[in-house]
């Protein structure tokens, strides 16, 4: 069943963000992970599956219940048995907390909504290289997959449809822009989840997942971290470890493990491993700490786009804040007009309207000049012009009492001083950015340099993006560069399954999410990427595993 879009307005849409931004952290929910850094499950050698004794057997084991739970309610309503296993709490992972969109090129909606929307140009299947290409450069790091992402681009759009069609899901046309301002990109690949019309936003998982679990009786386990995968002498994976209540239970997988146990970012040994730099905050939720990559790698599995994060900014609430205890931005305050980001050496280093990955990378530029990250933390500085538009960053009750890190001055040296910002070359940027505003265009990092933040969530004066900082009082928030999820992780083919250091198929293993090596490599090309490749995955992993003939 599909609907059409019935907008969300600004103000639900940022009281999204805001709970987004808090609430892993305050409800604890996780995708099964790793218990700590340096804490891993024990080597799996081949034949270890041989000689184990099964206490339970299934025919379909998930891993983790974010996205995984979309493989699972399609294997049971096939008929398998299915269960699926969840260390946090509750299951839900940070999933529970995305908006949910999916990042679907050549969809249905596409065509059918030139009417409303004509600055749509509706993708073809003749488009499909343009789109693939389009993607690929997107990706800095050189790792994004080609065969993979002609794959998504080529077949999640019906896979979508039809997943839709066996669960009676609905969906709506999305109203965000691709995110990058390269040529193949376009308005209307944005895909939401929707119930009677309205597109769910965070409350997907509420409304449509849960309902589908207790549907189709999917069994769920919580409090019961995975700890190991065993393989036969033969090499496939026929089971998994698991500790519950009743304490290390071992159960047989007849037809396939599906690993969704979610990223790294709270493992503190891996983000310094792997990562290029520091991450100041994460939404992840906070047992997300690497489990399913250990436990793959025990049994051979291969790793690639370890370096590589879905990125977004944060504001910074204190020095010594938790990861969990930033605010996320997802374009909702930086890209307004009569603000800049600068760093400590008062100067913009990149267009602030940038969609967040894109924005997320620029804070790890290095600097030959001072010898390190001089874009970490960062600054966001605007004007009562600002608040007249927008209210303060974070801030999503204009009666509330300002919170200690949104700070305020009479001046932009004042400001300076204070913040420890070169005061000189503050107010030199400032002026620069004025004189920019006059002459109508962003000289220095073509502000916007995208078409999406003129869509329709985002409020502007004018086309510009821009608008002079010069009516005290002035604002200053730190800001700087987080996850909503690390991307890298085990290696798989286009049907989810696990590959070993060889490229050679796991049999019985396969992974989805952020778990799995991230096939646009560092890029985000569009709304809902993290998304769409998450569900995606999902879908051809149970449809592989159970031969259900979506694909």
């Amino acid at each position: 069943m599909t609907t059409t879009y019935k907008g969300m307005d600004r103000r639900s849409f940022l009281k999204g963000a805001a709970l987004f931004g808090g609430a892993a952290a305050a409800m604890g929910m996780a995708s099964c992970a790793p218990s700590a850094a340096g804490e891993g499950g024990s080597s799996s050698s081949d034949g270890a599956g041989d000689n184990v004794t099964w206490d339970e057997e299934y025919d379909f084991v998930v891993v983790g219940g974010g996205n995984g739970a979309y493989a699972a309610i399609l294997a049971a309503q096939a008929g398998y048995k299915t269960v699926l296993v969840e260390k946090g709490a509750s299951y839900g992972g940070t999933t529970a907390f995305s908006h949910n969109g999916m990042w679907v090129p050549n969809n249905w909606f596409m065509a059918d909504e030139v009417a409303n929307w004509p600055q749509i140009v509706p993708d073809t299947d003749a488009d499909i290289p343009e789109i693939v290409d389009y993607a690929l450069s997107c990706d800095t790091s050189g790792a994004a997959d080609r065969e993979l992402v002609t794959d998504y681009v080529t077949n999640f759009a019906p896979a979508l449809k039809k997943f839709g069609e066996m669960l009676n899901i609905e969906f709506a046309m999305g109203l965000i822009d691709d995110y990058y301002g390269l040529p193949g990109a376009k308005f209307g690949r944005q895909v939401n989840f929707a119930k009677d019309g309205e597109a769910t936003g965070p409350g997907t998982f509420s409304s449509i997942i849960e309902p589908l679990v207790k549907e189709h009786n999917v069994e769920v386990r919580t409090n019961t971290p995975a700890t190991r995968l065993y393989r036969d002498s033969e090499g496939r994976v026929v089971g998994v470890q698991v500790e519950g209540a009743s304490g290390t239970v071992n159960i047989k997988a007849n037809k396939g493990v599906l690993l969704n146990t979610g990223g790294f970012d709270h493992n503190e040994k891996m983000v310094h491993d792997y990562l290029r730099g520091p991450i100041m905050a994460s939404n992840a939720v906070e047992t997300n700490t690497g489990d399913g990559h250990r436990m793959a790698v025990d049994v051979g599995a291969d790793l690639g786009n370890m370096s590589s994060v879905w990125g977004v900014p944060f504001y910074i609430t204190a020095d010594d804040a938790p990861l969990t205890g930033n605010i996320v931005d997802w374009m909702v305050w930086r890209y307004g007009d009569h603000s800049i980001i600068v760093n400590k050496h008062g100067k913009r280093f990149g267009d602030e309207t940038a969609s967040y990955t894109a924005a997320n990378l620029a804070y790890y530029q290095y600097s030959t000049q001072y010898f390190g990250l001089e874009n970490v933390p960062a600054f966001h500085i605007g004007d009562q012009s600002f608040v007249n538009m927008y209210g303060y960053p974070t801030v999503t009750d204009a009666a509330a009492e300002l919170p200690e890190y949104i700070k305020q001055y009479d001046s932009l040296e004042e400001l300076a001083a204070d913040q420890g910002i070169d005061a000189d070359a503050l107010v030199a940027q400032v002026e620069r950015w004025n004189e920019m505003c006059d002459k109508g265009a962003d000289e220095d990092f073509g502000r916007p340099s995208s078409q999406w933040p003129k869509g329709p969530f985002f409020v502007h004066e004018d086309e510009t993006c821009m608008g002079k900082i010069e009516q005290a009082p002035f604002f200053c928030v730190k800001i700087g560069p987080g996850t909503c999820g690390t991307n890298g992780g085990m290696r798989v083919n286009a049907d989810a399954q696990v590959l070993d250091r060889d490229g050679e198929v796991i049999e019985g293993l396969y992974a989805a999410g952020n778990c799995s090596c991230a096939f646009f490599g560092n890029a985000y090309p569009g709304p809902g990427s993290t998304v769409g490749s998450a569900v995606y995955r999902n879908i051809r992993a149970a449809n592989h595993a159970l031969d259900l003939g979506i694909i």
